[in-house]
Order: C-alpha cells, then structure tokens, then sequence
C-alpha cells in the first residue's frame, strides 16, 4: 500500500492536525512534504499505521498512542500521567518570554510544570536564566526530567505542593498553567477521562490552585517580579473579585489570539 493510499482511507478517522502529526512521528516526515510524497508503506509502517488508528477509535489520544506531543516546536515526552500539552499554552510562553526580555529577569519557576513544556520551550528560546520546574507527582516530575535531558537543558526539578517548597521572595517570574477546569465540565466531558485527574481539575469552580497561587505566589515572588498564569476561557469575571489581587501593584488580563482572556499578569 502506498502512502496516499492510505490517507485517502483514513483521513476521515483522523482530524488534519493528528493526521498530519502520525505522518510526522511515524515516517519522520515534515507536514508540508506529506502531500507532495507518495511512495510504498513497509508492512511494518503500516502494521504500525493501524495499531495507532485502532486505538485512536477507541477515544486514546494521539500523544499518549505515540508518547509524544509537540509543543513551541520542541518533541515532547507525554504518558498518562502528564497533561497533554495544547497548542493554546504557547500564547503563554511568548508573553513570558516577552516579559523576561522586556525586564532582564532571571530567576524563572515553572509552577505545575507536567512533562516540562513550558519551561523548556522560554530556556530553548532564551538560552539562559535560573529555571526551576515544580509539579506534585512525582511520576510527572520523571517525564519531566526526560524531557529536560533531551535538551540538554539546566533546569532545577522540584516535587512540591504548589509553592511549599520554595523560600519567599526567589523567584522573579511564576509561570503556571495550573489545573483550572470545573469538575461539572470534567463530568460531562468524558473524552478527558484519559488524562491525570490532578492536571485538570480546579474544583467546583475551576478556581482552587487559581486562587491560591494568586494568594500565596505574592510571598515567593521578588520585589516587582511577576506571576503570569493561564485561565479558562471566561473565568476573567469570577477572578476579578478575589481579594488578593489587591496584593499586587499590577493587575492585568492578556487576550489571545482568538481575543479570549487566557491570561493572568500580576506584579508584585
């Protein structure tokens, strides 16, 4: 069986993005040559091409069939027990990358870190800076650091309950995509039963770990040094009215590129 063969076969079951990421993974070949190439399958490549397909059917997300997803550009090691990384987190990786340009910050702490994706992808792009990565789980925190390792990259890992873990005053940017989904819409949205519970539930609210990184992180940050974390999409309303945002000298909602407020810029 050729390759176009079999796209034309299966690309009903795939969406384009998945589609076009098996073909990346599996045949080490880039997305724009896909379409433009056309050649024989070994029967190993396509005994391969239907296990994923298989499994895909069954609702398993392409990153966990492969154990890979791709994130700022960066091929990242993802399993069960680490959050899948989206595409929407990049916008939080530009603004910190902006912020730590635009002020000369070093001292850098990836908070609810996962498989790394974050604080990999500002070091890859900055090339310098003191990083640490924290998340609860330790078996996240070993993904992590394969992750970390492939890049050859010095970031510190840390297993820590939030900021537990930490001194006060360290760090001049806290960086988070914090679990922030309502357990109502994990309840309905059965699709996201695959992934770690703990990487995406905020409580009935969404706004838990929200709320308390708001209250807390203030400590752990130095003078006028800064707090960007990721929220779903129309939490804006519910956040502004907590008190602790009064802690902060600065207090901003940054939209994305789709003009949703994704982010949450503090400044101590």
């Amino acid at each position: 069986m050729h390759l176009k063969e079999w796209l034309d076969k299966n690309r009903d079951i795939f969406t384009i993005r998945d589609l076009n990421f098996l073909i990346k993974v599996l045949l080490n070949l880039p997305a724009y040559q896909i379409y433009d190439n056309d050649f024989c399958l070994s029967e190993d490549k396509i005994k391969e091409l239907e296990r994923v397909k298989s499994l895909y059917k069954k609702g398993i997300p392409l990153a966990y069939i492969l154990g890979v997803e791709e994130f700022y550009g960066n091929l990242l090691k993802v399993n069960k027990h680490t959050l899948i990384p989206r595409p929407c987190t990049e916008f939080l990786v530009e603004k910190s990358i902006e912020i730590i340009k635009r002020y000369k910050l070093n001292v850098i702490l990836d908070l609810c870190c996962g498989c790394g994706n974050i604080a990999i992808s500002i070091l890859n792009e900055l090339k310098e800076g003191l990083f640490f990565a924290s998340d609860i789980s330790f078996k996240t925190i070993k993904v992590a650091k394969e992750n970390i390792s492939k890049y050859r990259l010095n970031i510190h890992l840390v297993v820590s309950d939030l900021l537990t873990s930490f001194k006060q005053n360290s760090f001049d940017l806290i960086v988070s995509n914090p679990p922030y989904v309502e357990d109502d819409y994990l309840e309905n949205n059965k699709e996201l039963d695959v992934e770690p519970k703990i990487a995406l539930s905020g409580g009935e609210d969404g706004l838990y770990f929200i709320k308390k990184i708001i209250a807390y992180g203030f400590n752990y940050l130095k003078d006028k040094g800064f707090l960007l974390m990721e929220l779903g999409a129309g939490q804006k309303e519910k956040i502004r009215n907590i008190k602790e945002l009064n802690f902060y000298r600065k207090v901003s909602f940054l939209k994305d590129y789709n003009n949703l407020d994704r982010i949450l810029l503090l400044r101590k």
